[in-house]
């Protein structure tokens, strides 16, 4: 029981201490409580600028679209953006090759050896995201 209470514990530990990883270029503020979201530019009614561009992976730290965007949001704020356009959701499916070999010893003392070679298909989602400040 208590062997059982102590894996969960470690594992919200560790899932909780890996946040959402945010790749960002671009400029810093004051952090801003407030923050305004858009799906699309022809929303936004006010003059601004672009202060940065940011992306997000779909990974096992960031398991969802819905983490993905808090990850963002709260980056954002730390940055100091007023409001952030989430660009897009692009799907990448990099080729990745897995080989796996088997070798069997013959009665001669010899070996024979097997490779099978396939590919394994991975997608990766990357959520990109534009950070602004308003004039």
């Amino acid at each position: 029981m208590k062997i059982r209470l102590l894996l969960m514990c470690l594992t919200a530990v560790l899932f909780t201490a890996c946040g959402t990883t945010v790749n960002y270029l671009g400029k810093s503020y004051a952090p801003t409580s407030q923050l305004d979201l858009y799906f699309d530019r022809i929303d936004i009614l006010r003059d601004y600028e672009i202060m940065g561009r940011a992306e997000v992976s779909i990974d096992i730290y960031t398991p969802t679209l819905q983490r993905a965007q808090e990850g963002l949001e709260k980056y954002a704020r730390e940055k100091g953006a007023d409001a952030i356009i989430f660009e897009s959701i692009h799907v990448t499916t990099p080729p990745s090759l897995v080989t796996t070999e088997n070798r069997k010893k013959n009665e001669d003392g010899s070996y024979t050896v097997v490779s099978t070679t396939s590919t394994k298909d991975d997608q990766t989602k990357i959520v990109k995201a534009t950070f602004i400040k308003y004039k």
